[in-house]
Formats: structure tokens, C-alpha cells, sequence
């Protein structure tokens, strides 16, 4: 089960009275809802320690923090189990059909050993399960005879690991230039657009495309010595196919469009519309691995 509170004494609430679970998974501690959790990471990771099981055990990737949550496991009696990424090898990765993240596979692998499942079993189940309908995906389209891939990061709702992502991509070889950048705004979430504004630098954006609603809030956060290009398709009514023909009329000669922020309203709007008309491209050239 997924905490999906945010507010601490929600998280303690779900956890103590509801859930009630032997074994928690704090993935990790980033910047994501710091108006409720923050305004400090130390904060935030102490926040997320209140879902920790009383007298259980807690598994986690994050590194930064870790003698905080050290801290917070023994008032707790908890039994804390870190993982590192370098536990999962090449080799283990290899077998993955889709993106994903030693980290992420270090903690599954570190839950199934609390279960008392072999290593070979867990990864076998891993490689044979379907993945997350967020899970990190590029797909590439035919535009005018140029193939442009998107890179779906919806799911990656804080900056850092928004970054992480893209240069994970990038060193797959998974994206090229130019570099169209798609930043989904929702009013409920107007300091993660302003963060995501932040980082256009860090995303290699030569295009900066902004819709959904407002979009004045990631326009706030863009660095003022970013000389990039800015397409203001915001509205909470907005055409999917008009913004999917904006961003084909700037990728000419090929590309990759990242898609970031948040995936609800516009986005998914443009996802399903990609999905239903755009062409696939004839022969991808990149296998996610």
C-alpha cells in the first residue's frame, strides 16, 4: 500500500491507526511538498519518518539523511535496512524490459529478504511483473519525416529526481538535441511548478513549452539567465492536439520533448492524445535498458 498523505500527522494517523504495516519503504528524502513537510529536507525526512512501523522495520535508498533516520528508526524501534545502488548489478538490470533504478530494485530486494525470498525469486517476479503505468518511458513519433521522442517524467514529481531521470536518459543515449521541454502546471501544486521552472537549465531546454493552469507559476521560477525559447499553451481547456502540433512545428529536423511536473489534467490530456493520433516512429533506435 502507498501512504499518500502528506501531511505529518496524516502520515503518522494512516500508519499507527489504519495500516498498521510490519515493514515500511521511505524510498527516499527530496524536495516534493515541502509547503506541507518542509520547509527544510531535514524536515521532510522527519516528516516521512512518522509512517515508520513501531517495532517493525523500514527500508530506504536515501543516503543524505541517513543518521537522521537512523535517529528516527530507533525512537521508533524500528529496525532501519539501507540499501545501496551498487547492490544491483549490470547484469541484474539487464533483465528489466522497461527504465528503471538500482535503487529502486535495491529496496524491492531488501523487502523480499525481510519476506524470506531468495534473491533469484524476487528478481525473477520483477522481471515478469507488467510496470507502473508512471514507470519512465521514451517513445518516439514520426514528425514530417523527423523522429522525435518523448521522454515521459511525469512521474518523477520532485526536481532532483526530475533531473536524475533526464541525465539517466542521456547517458543511455535515450534523448537528442534540440531538447523540448513540456512543463504541466496545476494549481494545487504551484511551488512544484515554480521548481520545475527552476531547472530548465538542468534539462537542456532549448524549447520551453508551459500548459495546464497557471503557468505564470513556472514562468516564476525559470532563471533569469536562461535564454531559451518560451510557447505559452496554459488553460485548463486547451486543445491537446493544438499544443502536440505547437511542439511538432518546433521540432523540424527531430528532438526530444521531455515531458515534466505533474502528469494529472493537461498532460494526461496530451499523453492520450499522442497515444491515439501522433505516428510511431518506423524503427526506434534505442531500446530502454
Amino acid at each position: 500500500m502507498e501512504c499518500m498523505a502528506v501531511m505529518p500527522a496524516l502520515q503518522e494517523l494512516n500508519q499507527q491507526m489504519f495500516v498498521q504495516s510490519q515493514i515500511g519503504v521511505l524510498c527516499n528524502v527530496r524536495e516534493d511538498h515541502l509547503d506541507e513537510m518542509g520547509p527544510t529536507l531535514d524536515d521532510v525526512a522527519r516528516s516521512l519518518s512518522r509512517a515508520m512501523p513501531v517495532g517493525g522495520v523500514c527500508v530506504t535508498a536515501g543516503r543524505e539523511r541517513r543518521m537522521l533516520l537512523e535517529q528516527e528508526a530507533s525512537r521508533r524501534d524500528s529496525k532501519l535496512v539501507a540499501v545501496e545502488p551498487h547492490s544491483v548489478t549490470d547484469a541484474e538490470m539487464r533483465g528489466f524490459g522497461y527504465i528503471t533504478f538500482k535503487e529502486n530494485v535495491a529496496i524491492a530486494l531488501a523487502v523480499a529478504a525481510e519476506l524470506g525470498v531468495c534473491r533469484t525469486d524476487a528478481l525473477r517476479g520483477m522481471y515478469a511483473a507488467p510496470p507502473d503505468p508512471g514507470a519512465l518511458t521514451v517513445t518516439s513519433y514520426d514528425v514530417g519525416g523527423a523522429m522525435v521522442s518523448l521522454a515521459n517524467i511525469f512521474a518523477a514529481n520532485d526536481p532532483r529526481s526530475t533531473v536524475m531521470n533526464f541525465r539517466h536518459l542521456l547517458a543511455r543515449g535515450g534523448l537528442q538535441r534540440p531538447c523540448l521541454t513540456v512543463i504541466n502546471c496545476r494549481p494545487d501544486r504551484i511551488k512544484r511548478n515554480a521548481q520545475m521552472g527552476a531547472i530548465v537549465d538542468e534539462l537542456a531546454t532549448d524549447v520551453l513549452f508551459l500548459i495546464g493552469h497557471p503557468t505564470k507559476s513556472a514562468r516564476a521560477g525559470i532563471p533569469h539567465g536562461w535564454r531559451g525559447k518560451i510557447v505559452d499553451l496554459g488553460g485548463a481547456q486547451r486543445d491537446p492536439a493544438e499544443i502536440w502540433h505547437a511542439i511538432a512545428a518546433h521540432a523540424p529536423r527531430g528532438g526530444t520533448v521531455t515531458a515534466v511536473g505533474n502528469i494529472h489534467g493537461q498532460g494526461e490530456h496530451l499523453l492520450d492524445y499522442i497515444d491515439a493520433h501522433a505516428t510511431p516512429w518506423r524503427n526506434a533506435p534505442w531500446t530502454p535498458r
